[in-house]
């Protein structure tokens, strides 16, 4: 297969896979309903595709050992198994297994798309593709919104995971039959290669930065939707919040294809992280006015931090970069799961302004952790 019709695929899987990722969010309301149990319970349900990002490591390991490809075409698989299974999930036990499954199947191929596509083209040509991915996994965030309030209110949620297993059940068959990548070392890799990922400061505070910026959106995100319920909004009026919200992660695709050629992506990094510290400043006050656009500058920033994060881990000076992308994304699910464990108890003592000082303080800690992590790397770039 050709690498534009391979980028298409590519692009497809991470579109649906991101689009029921997030729809979940914004449809809490509705879950506590289908599931009988309290709303701000709700987050718990998540918990399942949460500890499945603890696995991520060992696919990425795998991939550096015996190829990217096939650890990505694997994870399309279980993505696809796993809708199958939540189409018939009727209690909250069974919904928290297939759940972990789909979160296998999204997190490992979140982690390595942009690893195998930093091999599929040339330098030159993989800001501009870091772009592209990253317009397929906004439109994601912004159909997830629409398309959870269609599923409260018309499709239904076991019609919808059907008709998500048959569309990627379908692309994953297809992905089979993409380019293979080679490997960055002509060397196989081992358990040793991998141990060595830790011995460079700049992998240490990378996976830092990573954990404290994304307390961010998993607090944000997750219960967003319960304190708009809990001021009377609308499941149809929440759906529109989010969806307005996710014109920013749109935006933030936009942001990297045409600046990509002026600005280098740890630039883009830096500016993302900043950007995600001031609109937070904005956000803390929940003022009704400037809610919704702070949202919408929020979600530009912080989408854009995520857009290049994998492919600034994946030109970095180590053997296995597979290894170092998915240990980043290891960070990202300990990040969710501690959000998922402890603020809904916080939110219920404490309300969701407290939630919105607390990640603000931890965004601007991931801010300098960044900054640390950035210069060891040139440091160690320029020896």
């Amino acid at each position: 297969m050709r690498v534009k019709p391979t980028i298409i695929l590519l692009m497809l899987f991470q579109l649906m896979t991101t689009m029921t990722m997030a729809m979940v969010l914004s449809i809490a309301p509705a879950m506590g309903t289908f599931f009988n149990i309290e709303i701000a319970l709700v987050p718990y349900l998540n918990i399942g595709f949460v500890v499945s990002g603890m696995l991520v490591p060992i696919f990425g390991y795998y991939a550096d050992k015996q190829g990217v490809k096939k650890i990505l075409v694997l994870s399309a698989f279980l993505f696809s198994l796993g809708t199958l299974l939540t189409a018939f999930a009727k209690t909250p036990a069974i919904y928290f297994f297939t759940r972990m499954l789909i979160g296998i199947g999204h997190n490992v191929f979140f982690a390595l798309v942009a690893n195998y596509a930093s091999r599929l083209v040339e330098p030159r040509l993989f800001i501009k593709l870091s772009g592209y991915f990253k317009l397929a996994f906004a439109s994601g965030i912004f159909i997830a919104p629409i398309m959870g309030a269609l599923v409260v209110s018309t499709i239904g949620f076991q019609n919808y995971y059907l008709v998500v297993f048959g569309i990627t059940m379908v692309v994953a068959l297809v992905l089979t039959r993409i380019p293979h990548v080679e490997n960055i070392s002509s060397s196989p890799i081992t358990l040793a290669d991998f141990k060595a990922l830790f011995k460079y400061p700049f992998v240490w505070w990378m996976m830092a930065m990573t954990f404290l910026v994304f307390l961010a959106p998993n607090t944000i995100y997750t219960f967003l939707s319960i304190y708009l319920s809990s001021v009377g909004q609308t499941q149809q009026q929440i759906s529109l919040i989010y969806t307005i919200t996710g014109i920013g992660a749109v935006l933030s695709g936009f942001v990297i294809l045409f600046l990509g050629h002026r600005y280098s992506l740890r630039d883009l990094l830096r500016y993302g992280v900043m950007g995600v510290i001031a609109t937070l400043i904005i956000i803390f006050p929940l003022n009704a006015w400037l809610l919704v656009p702070a949202l919408l500058v929020f979600s530009l920033a912080l989408d854009l931090v995520v857009g290049v994060l994998f492919p600034v881990a994946s030109t970095m000076p180590v053997k296995n970069p597979a290894s170092l992308t998915a240990t980043l994304s290891l960070m990202m699910s300990i990040t969710a799961l501690m959000t998922s464990l402890i603020n809904p108890l916080l939110f219920e003592r404490f309300g969701f302004q407290f939630l919105l000082g607390m990640v603000l303080i931890s965004v601007t800690l991931g801010y300098f952790a960044m900054r640390k992590g950035l210069s060891a790397i040139e440091q160690h770039e320029n020896r």
